[in-house]
């Protein structure tokens, strides 16, 4: 059996926390198939490499700024109505 892990989101507090909880994943399912996908945004102190080789697909995105959330928030909050 396949099981997919999709993690979003900022890495914290750091990047061996991150390798820990990803560990304890891979242990609790190690009878499956395990895919771990990641989106998060670049961070100069994180350890991309360290990263890349624990996970199976990666996702780096520029961090949005405030600006660009209030905006996009606003315009769904707007589209829902």
């Amino acid at each position: 059996m396949k099981v997919n892990f999709l993690i979003t989101g900022k890495i914290r507090p750091n990047e061996n926390s991150f390798i820990y909880v990803l560990n304890h994943f891979k242990k609790m399912f190690s009878n499956f198939e395990i895919k771990i996908f990641c989106s998060t945004w670049e961070d100069d102190e994180i350890d991309i490499k360290l990263i890349k080789d624990n996970v199976d697909y990666l996702d780096l995105q520029k961090e949005p700024n405030d600006n660009f959330i209030l905006e996009n928030v606003k315009e769904r909050t707007m589209q829902q109505k």
